[in-house]
């Protein structure tokens, strides 16, 4: 007996079935970049610029960072550096910008 459906299977609609839904994908692409970065905005402003100075530091490091002096404190915490050392480098790297 040969069967005439030998190598399809369901109702023949697989393709549907297995293809992602464009509206589906394109609401959850607007619904993603309309949604704010919340992640980014608890972050100084001066994130990336601390980063270029500082390449160790990850985004907990620095969510807590509001003054000068924490990020002297979190230089000295993460690089193993003394409070001396770590002001300095803060106070150097900081000239011309605002805190």
């Amino acid at each position: 007996m040969m069967n005439s459906d030998k190598g399809r299977t369901g109702n023949g609609n697989m393709a549907d079935k297995g293809a992602a839904n464009p509206k589906a994908t394109e609401q959850t692409q607007k619904m993603t970049a309309s949604q704010p970065d919340t992640k980014a905005q608890h972050l100084h402003p001066l994130t990336a610029a601390i980063r270029q100075r500082w390449s160790s530091f990850v985004d907990a490091d620095l969510k807590n960072i509001k003054t000068r002096e924490d990020l002297s404190a979190a230089v000295q915490s993460k690089y193993g550096v003394t409070a001396e050392q770590a002001t300095t480098q803060v106070k150097e790297w900081a000239v011309g910008r605002q805190f």
